[in-house]
């Protein structure tokens, strides 16, 4: 694969990433804004405990997932159903992939603004 293929397949996930940080760093400013917070150590703290909930809600969205996959009601319902234990199978699969997607997605998105919290805590 080409360096400029790499690129051109990674881009509108890079871009999902900056538009959510972008987010994150906003709210932020707004929380610290609003909770009379006006100094760069406090901002790097709300960013830090973001990024912290962003990985937490990635890791409990995975967790949940299989916590849904292992309940027995849902197994015994599955089973009853036209399809055959290889799809099955392949669905929950899929959804053990989409789950560690999510993960993923959530901790690169957490990534800056931990690291820039991280930062601005030292700067001081």
């Amino acid at each position: 694969m080409k360096p400029h293929d790499l690129i051109q397949n990674f881009a509108p996930y890079l871009r999902r990433i900056a538009i959510v940080d972008i987010i994150i760093f906003i709210v932020a400013g707004l929380v610290c804004w609003l909770a009379g917070w006006h100094t760069i150590q406090r901002y790097g703290f709300v960013l830090v405990l973001t990024g912290v909930g962003v990985i937490l809600i990635g890791t409990l969205s995975l967790l949940g997932g299989y916590s849904v996959r292992e309940s027995f009601d849902y197994q015994y319902g599955r089973s009853v159903s036209h399809m055959d234990v290889h799809e099955r199978s392949k669905l929950d699969l899929a959804d053990t992939f989409a789950s560690y997607r999510f993960l993923i997605g959530a901790t690169l998105v957490a990534i800056l603004p931990i690291a820039i919290g991280i930062s601005l805590q030292l700067l001081i």
